[in-house]
């Protein structure tokens, strides 16, 4: 059951990268997503996770399809969380910038060294780390996150160091048309 629900999954990121994914937008303050999703990490994280958010602006409204949303930032603090070997700090920002709004994810975590950096966000991709693969999964996970950003005519960049940490910055127009 686990492997059919994996392969079904897989279907549905290759589906999403040909043909996209259909979204069903509607207007939803990110802010306040933002705070549903951090809640839940720390619900679901089975190791000490601290994590600090700052927001700077008037209007976190978002025109765009709010599951979707939130299962990209609640992707983001997963990994943050799987690839964190002592206790997990996280550090969000959220920034009105304009007609956009612009969402930073650090962590200090393992890191990805640069060699890797670019393929991150293919399909399948996962960092070598030898035979020994400390986190589960199948690099499904930032590709389906970075489909969504492209979607939803954003942009996300990563930068990162290893064994210090990364961050994931996503910018996205308040109103996707």
């Amino acid at each position: 059951e686990h492997l059919s629900d994996r392969i079904e999954r897989v279907l549905q990121v290759d589906d999403a990268e040909t043909n996209g994914v259909q979204l069903d937008k509607s207007w939803f303050d990110l802010n306040s997503l933002t705070e549903e999703c951090i809640e839940n990490a720390k619900i679901f994280a089975k190791k000490e996770v601290e994590i600090q958010k700052n927001s700077t602006g008037k209007s976190f409204n978002l025109f765009a399809d709010q599951a979707h949303i939130k299962n990209v930032i609640s992707n983001l603090l997963d990994n943050a969380i799987k690839y964190a070997d002592g206790p997990v700090k996280i550090s969000i920002n959220l920034k009105e910038n304009q007609n956009n709004l612009v969402l930073s994810i650090t962590d200090n975590g393992i890191g990805i060294p640069k060699a890797y950096q670019k393929g991150v966000f293919d399909l399948f991709f996962r960092v070598p780390s030898g035979n020994i693969h400390n986190v589960k999964g199948f690099g499904l996970g930032l590709a389906y996150v970075k489909q969504i950003v492209i979607q939803h005519q954003g942009s996300i960049n990563l930068t990162s160091e290893e064994s210090v940490g990364s961050t994931f910055v996503i910018e996205l127009p308040k109103e996707v048309k």
